[in-house]
């Protein structure tokens, strides 16, 4: 049977802390919008229709609700 030191203990704690943390970052929502919206304008600024809907979602149904 293994032993576990400590030291050890402490030592693969931090590991995995160190390992899991990053997972849990994401961008703020505000922050998606406001890439959304300047995307959306930057497309339609060239013209491309495909691009200025990209965005949306599956279920967007525009004024139609």
């Amino acid at each position: 049977m293994i032993r576990w030191s400590k030291t050890g203990c402490l030592l693969l704690i931090a590991m995995l802390c160190a390992a899991i943390l990053p997972g849990c970052r994401h961008t703020p929502d505000e922050v998606q919008v406001r890439e959304a919206i300047a995307a959306v304008a930057q497309a339609a600024q060239a013209g491309a229709a495909g691009d200025v809907v990209a965005p949306l979602s599956d279920d967007f149904d525009g004024n139609a609700g």
